[in-house]
């Protein structure tokens, strides 16, 4: 709630959230600051006094007389701040999800286009190994033609003398 206090005075379209994030991290390292390191000098860091000031070590001002409400206008104002926020992070998952979805189906495509040139290259490989076969065969025919003309040849010429 007092976040959201903070965000309203902020302005700047920050969300309750991002104001305690933001404030939890200045805690975070205020109190490092103050940690007392026998030998350390005083703190360079910027935001010290004013964090000093804030959170040093003096009584607790916070009574219930001192909080202060969130008109009802602004509480709708913070929740479509989240809302909006939140919209934004559920359109990025999506576009990520596309996104996977897109590079899983380039990879399909791909592994199918390499599993058809596969089958493009075995199927020049047989029709190559059929052509070799094939002139081959006819090799082995015409010289047996030339073989068997040859001998008739032979025949005649053995037959005549």
């Amino acid at each position: 709630m007092k976040f959201n206090v903070a965000a309203l005075k902020i302005g700047n379209k920050r969300t309750a959230s991002q104001v305690k994030s933001k404030i939890q991290t200045l805690i975070t390292k205020f109190e490092e600051e103050t940690r007392e390191e026998t030998g350390k000098g005083s703190s360079c860091w910027k935001y010290f006094d004013d964090m000093n000031e804030i959170f040093g070590n003096k009584e607790n001002p916070s009574t219930s007389r001192n909080k202060q409400k969130i008109s009802e206008s602004d509480q709708i104002y913070l929740d479509a701040l989240d809302s909006i926020s939140q919209s934004k992070k559920r359109a990025i998952e999506i576009e990520q999800k596309r996104l996977e979805i897109d590079i899983q189906k380039l990879e399909i495509e791909s592994n199918e286009r390499e599993a058809k040139l596969k089958i493009e290259e075995e199927k020049l490989k047989w029709k190559k190994e059929k052509f070799e076969k094939e002139q081959e065969f006819k090799f082995k025919l015409e010289l047996e033609r030339i073989n068997k003309e040859f001998e008739l040849k032979i025949k005649e010429y053995n037959f005549e003398n």
